[in-house]
């Protein structure tokens, strides 16, 4: 359990960086490329920028049902000795109050308010760079309001979910499928 907190933490702290400084070098050569590549950037980034949102909030999702589990083991280990001998998940500062911890957290708002900043680069490179015609830029702006709501409908749903753990099935059972 505790390897997949360690990818989870990994994926959050490494892969995202990474990724961000990707498409903020894609942002920066969008003006030196010929206009149909611009127009194709220009409309693909704002989709990887949802996508690396939904990807982070995953990964923190993911993190705050590892996490959990461990919490669950840690009070059935103290449930069955008696006494209290694992205690860590189980009485941390920020369980249940943070999706994913403090880590989960914050990489999920720093992602947001980077995916927020290329957004307003892209506007600004299509209005003032590229000189989009008043009509596209209406059109384009109304796209990019569409896909900042599909990245806060995101961050809301993260900030909702509660970890359901699922029962095992006994060993009388019937198997399911």
């Amino acid at each position: 359990m505790y390897a997949l907190v360690l990818y989870r933490l990994n994926a959050l702290d490494q892969r995202v960086p990474i990724v961000t400084a990707a498409l903020t070098g894609v942002l920066g050569c969008v003006v030196v490329l010929p206009t149909t590549l611009q127009l194709g950037l220009l409309f693909g980034l704002p989709l990887s920028l949802v996508w690396l949102v939904r990807t982070t909030v995953n990964h923190a999702r993911s993190l705050e049902d590892a996490l959990r589990l461990i919490e669950h083991v840690e009070c059935e280990v103290n449930a069955n000795a008696r006494r209290q001998v694992m205690s860590f998940q189980s009485t941390h500062p920020s369980r249940g109050i943070m999706v994913g911890g403090r880590t989960g957290e914050e990489t999920v708002q720093s992602v947001i308010v980077i995916s927020a900043m290329l957004l307003a680069g892209c506007v600004w490179l299509a209005s003032e760079m590229l000189r989009m015609p008043a009509g596209h830029l209406t059109i384009y702006a109304v796209y990019i309001c569409f896909v900042t709501l599909g990245m806060i409908r995101s961050h809301r749903e993260l900030r909702f979910y509660r970890y359901q753990p699922q029962l095992a099935p006994s060993p009388t059972s019937p198997p399911r499928g």
